[in-house]
């Protein structure tokens, strides 16, 4: 019997709440237009972001790939054992993510000002405009005084900037968003080229390095296992230097390449406008609610008294 009266008063309360909204449809309908039109003017102000991608492997020169079985590392234990692939892969984006390798890209002006005096972006001419009150273009001066490193960091790492990796095939991910497709491709570009640079001009240091230490070792041994070793450590520091000659992929090997990206991947509008509407719509029915609590509460008040 109790449960057949909770039955009834929820019919009734619903049956009330359907009365209610349909006898303010006109304003609920109204305010949703609104809402609406708010919505895709607020889609169409936004800037379209590009994304921009490249997929690379972790690079493995051959003068790497048995360092941790050669006799250096037998007869004399200088030489330590390489690192897995997937060790590889994981210091490769930590160092890509780092502010040490960011601060390279801070020093240089012209891209500090694409990253924060962004004004907007002129699709006519495929030109992105600089704030003028941020940067001077034509002097190549800050005007307000060139932004914070942290801050810079974090927007470029935040908005722009992202790496990643398949734990299945090992495939690296470089992706960049930018409001100009030509810009994302060109950071793409640039960040790849900066890994492979400092990593091969951090292999060249270490090959001369061990040349000339394996070269003083080998004129105060007489031993000739130990030469042999010692011959062998300088032959494979010198194809670290020949093979730095043939290519520049030391970290980041290319398996496809950063294309300029057609269309933009964000902000998706349409899912703007539908979010947009159905908050405004929901809105209208909270403002109706509350109408009709006032107006209830009001009349209540003028009974009593």
């Amino acid at each position: 019997m109790e449960l057949d009266k909770d039955t009834d008063f929820f019919e009734i309360n619903i049956a009330a709440f359907i009365h209610l909204i349909f006898g303010h449809k006109g304003k609920i309908v109204l305010l949703t237009i609104i809402g609406s039109i708010f919505s895709i003017f607020y889609s169409l102000s936004l800037n379209p972001i590009y994304v921009s991608d490249s997929i690379h492997v972790q690079a493995e020169p051959s003068f790497t790939s048995d360092r941790g079985n050669n006799g250096m590392s037998s007869v004399l234990g200088i030489l330590g054992g390489g690192s897995s692939n997937t060790g590889q892969i994981s210091k490769t984006i930590l160092h890509l993510k780092s502010r040490t390798f960011f601060q390279n890209f801070y020093q240089n002006d012209e891209f500090l000002a694409q990253l924060m005096a962004f004004q907007s972006f002129d699709k006519t001419n495929q030109k992105i405009i600089i704030d003028s009150n941020t940067y001077d273009v034509d002097s190549g001066q800050w005007v307000s005084g060139k932004p914070l490193f942290e801050k810079s960091f974090e927007a470029f790492h935040g908005n722009h900037f992202n790496v990643f990796s398949d734990q299945i095939t090992g495939f690296i991910t470089v992706r960049v968003k930018y409001y100009s497709p030509e810009i994302a491709v060109d950071w793409n570009d640039m960040i790849v080229d900066s890994i492979n640079l400092y990593t091969k001009d951090k292999y060249i240091k270490k090959s001369l390095a061990a040349i000339e230490y394996y070269k003083k070792e080998l004129a105060l041994s007489d031993l000739t296992i130990i030469q042999n070793a010692l011959i062998r450590g300088i032959e494979k520091e010198m194809g670290t230097i020949a093979l730095s000659e043939i290519t520049d992929e030391f970290s980041l090997e290319i398996i496809d390449k950063a294309f300029i990206p057609v269309q933009a991947s964000e902000p998706q509008k349409t899912i703007i406008v539908i979010i947009g509407t159905a908050i405004f719509f929901l809105f209208g029915i909270f403002l109706v609610i509350i109408y009709e609590l006032f107006i209830f509460s009001r009349n209540k008040n003028l009974i009593d008294s």
